[in-house]
């Protein structure tokens, strides 16, 4: 009896921690987690491509500054470290890590780069000149994104720079917000979330410390507040009638309208605005395989006692005709708002109508 109850154990048990797995493989879970800000990037790269033209033009693309910000704000903050270098664990396990490459460099450097390039990829290089980027996950740590830029010469690998500049950006932007997503996710509030889905038949992923703070027809305003920061999600939904929806003026008028539900705690007087004084960056884009406006720019209440930064998706969906505003906007008062903004990003992008009916 005993022995059959020590194996009932050990099969319960281990039905317990398969049902715990994650997206990550066994393998990663035995990795340290990856250190740094998601906004700071270690390229790891020969020092003569980083003096010279091709380390001109990764600076170029990676430190342009973020758009919609008070102040500029470089997109990313970058170092480079040598190759040799890249023996130190504290190295190895920082967040972002770009290897930079070139094939025919003999220099002590290149050749020590070449160890961190299999064989298939000379090749594929060798046969597919367009072939010059690649990227992975968890390589050295778990939340790691690393990025491969290579080419058979330094001429080669420039012109693929300056031909491809937001290729780039975006491949990594997309690998790091999927990292930032795995972060901040890791408690959820699935039951504010099953809410949403019934009550207004659409989905988005929460961490577990947001809560609805507000209702009306058509509008919802999700929120997180701390002490010294308050992050926001405001959904607003309209009937879709003719492209003039997606313009400037008429987003930032529907903006303004759903502001109106934005008050102040204890004035209901005091109401949020968009600050035209710096106008908002517009731009399309595809948001969810869905074409979108996306909007960046600065609010503030009307009353001009609080401020602070947004970032806003407005796009259709065609199968309800039905146009949507996603908005993420932050109060944080005498701090950097880059990666509260990027975290905003990724949980937006978790944004999708329900594909069926809301559960009953």
């Amino acid at each position: 009896m005993m022995k059959h109850g020590i194996i009932t154990f050990w099969i319960v048990l281990l039905a317990v921690l398969g049902a715990c797995s994650t997206d990550e493989s066994s393998s990663d879970l035995t990795k340290p987690v990856a250190l740094g800000r998601a906004g700071d990037v270690l390229f790891v790269v020969d020092s003569t491509l980083w003096n010279g033209p091709v380390g001109k033009q990764l600076r170029t693309i990676f430190e342009q500054p973020m758009p919609g910000l008070p102040t500029d704000e470089a997109a990313y903050y970058v170092q480079r470290i040598s190759p040799y270098d890249l023996s130190n664990r504290f190295q190895q396990q920082r967040r972002n890590l770009v290897f930079v490459h070139v094939f025919n460099d003999k220099s002590a450097e290149s050749q020590r780069m070449s160890t961190y390039f299999g064989k298939d990829v000379r090749e594929r290089v060798d046969s597919d000149s367009s072939f010059f980027l690649a990227t992975e996950e968890n390589k050295f740590a778990r939340g790691q994104t690393v990025m491969y830029l290579f080419a058979p010469t330094a001429a080669d690998l420039l012109a693929q720079l300056q031909e491809n500049p937001q290729r780039i950006l975006n491949r990594f932007r997309n690998s790091e917000l999927k990292s930032i997503r795995d972060d901040v996710l890791k408690k959820e509030n699935r039951s504010l979330e099953r809410q949403l889905r019934n009550d207004y038949g659409f989905v988005i992923r929460l961490p577990e410390n947001y809560k609805l703070a507000l209702e009306r027809d058509n509008f919802v305003w999700l929120r997180n507040m701390e002490a010294v920061l308050d992050r926001s999600i405001v959904i607003g939904w309209r009937e879709y009638t003719s492209e003039s929806q997606f313009s400037p003026d008429s987003v930032v008028a529907w903006r303004d309208q759903l502001g109106r539900y934005i008050t102040g705690s204890d004035d209901t007087a005091s109401y949020m605005v968009t600050e035209t004084y710096i106008p908002p960056d517009f731009e399309t884009t595809t948001f969810n395989g869905r074409y979108a406006v996306e909007s960046r720019g600065l609010w503030k209440m009307n009353d001009n006692r609080l401020g602070g930064v947004f970032l806003s998706y407005t796009f259709v969906d065609d199968a309800q005709q039905r146009l949507y505003y996603v908005e993420g906007f932050i109060y944080a008062p005498n701090m950097d708002k880059r990666e509260y903004l990027r975290e905003m990003e990724a949980l937006l992008q978790t944004f999708q109508p329900a594909k069926s009916q809301p559960d009953a």
